[in-house]
């Protein structure tokens, strides 16, 4: 699972929803959860008094090479689930565009 939150103009600069959504859903995650963007403390910090573990987040800024190495990091058919804002989406999307 990754993350990627930013608080760019186009995403709202306001990022206190994090405390509003449900993360507590993913204490039981079967996988490491990695966070990026901008505000990547701010989702890590979230997560943890959620109850995720600390030995389950992993903080990576650059957005591209927490894609990449959540993608290294896949076994056989699984896939990546890719929870981003708007911004991250689009910064995404045109690296992977450009690749």
């Amino acid at each position: 699972l990754l993350i990627v939150i930013n608080d760019d103009y186009a995403d709202g600069r306001d990022i206190s929803w994090l405390w509003d959504a449900p993360f507590e859903y993913l204490v039981n995650h079967p996988t490491p959860i990695t966070v990026s963007g901008k505000r990547a403390e701010d989702m890590a910090l979230r997560l943890a008094y959620a109850g995720v573990p600390e030995s389950q987040l992993h903080v990576e800024h650059d957005i591209m090479g927490a894609f990449y190495g959540c993608l290294n990091q896949l076994d056989g058919d699984e896939q990546l689930v890719v929870l981003p804002t708007y911004t991250a989406l689009l910064a995404m999307s045109l690296a992977l565009k450009t690749r």
